[in-house]
């Protein structure tokens, strides 16, 4: 009885041994395998955290301009205006749904030039702006409440990270007067 005791537990033992080498040796052909294959998700499973780091810019450079003749705006109210946005940096600009995307935004300043409004409504870009490209976007723009004379100060923002003005970069700025 012990003779098929032993028999039995060398028999599991081995056939363990067996189920590893055959796991190393499928390891080691996934890891020859040409890139593109089973490689290629080795990786992927191997540093996940890795991967999905946010990309945070490293130069924040842009270029804002319009058709619009913009001069006044009712109060509260949101209008669409066409701007052109053009990534004048050497780095691309993430959009969609990544943590840190590029937005196109804006600021309201009063007549002594504080700002009223930090904020705003954010337009998205349609995809990745790669570097020297530009987009035609319509920005979302809300009037401040009050009535006044007010500066639109458009500009870009990587979300969690920097307003592009904030690093040196020129903003579009328009004069506006918000009636009642």
């Amino acid at each position: 009885m012990r003779e098929k005791a032993l028999t039995v537990i060398t028999a599991l033992i081995l056939s363990g041994a067996l189920i590893s080498c055959s796991q190393q040796e499928q390891m080691a052909e996934k890891q020859k395998a040409p890139p593109g294959k089973a490689a290629s998700s080795i990786a992927a499973t191997a540093k996940p955290a890795a991967m999905a780091q946010p990309a945070v810019l490293k130069e924040f450079a842009q270029e804002l301009t319009t058709d619009s003749k913009i001069e006044q705006m009712v109060a509260g109210k949101i209008i669409e205006i066409p701007v052109r946005v053009k990534n004048i940096s050497q780095e691309t600009w993430p959009a969609g749904t990544v943590e840190n995307q590029v937005n196109l935004a804006y600021h309201w300043l009063d007549s002594t030039g504080k700002i009223i409004v930090l904020d705003g409504i954010r337009t998205p870009l349609p995809n990745d702006l790669a570097p020297g490209s530009s987009v035609n976007l319509q920005a979302r723009i809300q009037a401040p409440d009050r009535p006044g004379s007010y500066t639109l100060q458009l500009t870009v923002v990587q979300e969690s990270v920097a307003w592009f003005e904030n690093k040196g970069a020129t903003t579009l700025d328009i004069t506006i007067t918000v009636t009642e």
